[in-house]
């Protein structure tokens, strides 16, 4: 179904975003996904470039995620 594993890190700008991502990751446990919520700190040790931009509140990183493509899931429907 094309179907492939990939990462992600969600940048968080502002006290506000990290607040509202919060009870996504509480949930996100809840079901067993494994996201993560990450200061500036552990972002910056990932990610050393991103010191160059905006500074950032934190991070939601998931590590065992993945991607299909919708068409492929309609046609196997």
């Amino acid at each position: 179904m094309l179907f492939w594993r990939a990462s992600y890190l969600r940048l968080l700008y502002d006290s506000d975003e990290i607040k509202r991502m919060r009870p996504i990751v509480d949930m996100h446990h809840r079901l067993g996904v494994q996201s993560e919520l990450l200061d500036p700190g552990d972002v910056y040790r990932l990610l050393p470039q991103l010191r160059e931009g905006e500074p950032l509140a934190g991070s939601v990183t998931n590590d065992s995620d993945g991607i299909v493509h919708h068409d492929a899931v309609v046609w196997a429907h």
